[in-house]
């Protein structure tokens, strides 16, 4: 049971990001990214980043690859909002 809990979470840790895709992809085709928050995506994208530690100091692989996904997707969006977010 343990073993397909572990497999359910690192499908989750995978998949949950991919969901910001959408996002992403709205920001950088449309070249707009208006009422979306800079410091809330860079707050995402800054706090993955001691999970990752965290993940990386336990040897969690669920936690190292959700996480360094977060950094990622977050941080394209936290970019996004720089580029396209001022009017």
């Amino acid at each position: 049971h343990i073993r397909m809990l572990d497999r359910t979470v690192f499908a989750v840790g995978l998949l949950s990001p991919a969901l910001t895709l959408p996002q992403i992809t709205n920001i950088f085709f449309s070249h707009q990214a208006a009422g979306v928050s800079p410091i809330t995506w860079g707050a995402y994208t800054l706090f993955s980043v001691p999970w990752l530690m965290y993940g990386i100091a336990h040897k969690e692989p669920a936690l190292v690859w959700s996480n360094a996904a977060w950094i990622f997707i977050n941080g394209a969006v936290f970019a996004g909002a720089l580029i396209y977010g001022a009017a």
